[in-house]
């Protein structure tokens, strides 16, 4: 049946055309930025509202504080057992940024966003390790091997990150 045709004294119709879906437009924001101001000025509100509408749901937030370390940031050993009295094992879990590099890389047309809300409270180079020079943007796509999970890891292209400090 092509649409536009009489069956039975009923029209059918032609089919519908179909637009393709447009890939959302990148955010106008530089890959790093770094919000700074006194305290109670709207950094961090700034940095959760109008930015993060850019990205939608494709956003994941985390606040430093001095005893955070590369193992709750990038990735780390942590005690898992089977919950039924087993034996306690350590494994190698993936951090906030792993994470979000991780879901970046799924959808790579698509933008994602890191907030990091007190970027200034945690020994930033002790949290980013190897990792300090491969999120610039000229580095993004770089290769460095983890040393927990020895897994080659980079930077996904689709990924800004925002920090707010006083």
């Amino acid at each position: 049946i092509i649409g536009g045709e009489e069956i039975g004294g009923i029209v059918i119709p032609p089919p519908e055309e179909v637009e393709p879906p447009v890939p959302p437009s990148p955010p106008t924001l530089p890959k790093n930025l770094i919000l700074y101001g006194p305290p109670g000025t709207g950094k961090t509100f700034r940095a959760l509202g109008e930015m993060a509408a850019q990205f939608g749901n494709r956003k994941r937030t985390v606040t430093f504080h001095p005893g955070f370390a590369y193992e709750e940031f990038v990735e780390g050993l942590r005690p898992t057992s089977d919950g039924h009295g087993g034996p306690i094992r350590y494994e190698v879990v993936p951090g906030v940024f792993r994470q979000a590099c991780e879901a970046a890389r799924a959808a790579p047309d698509a933008p994602y966003l890191l907030v990091i809300d007190e970027v200034n409270r945690a020994n930033l180079a002790s949290v980013l390790g190897e990792l300090i020079t491969i999120i610039e943007e000229d580095k993004r796509g770089m290769l460095v091997t983890l040393p927990y999970s020895k897994v080659e890891f980079s930077v996904p292209g689709n990924l800004w990150i925002v920090g707010t400090m006083n």
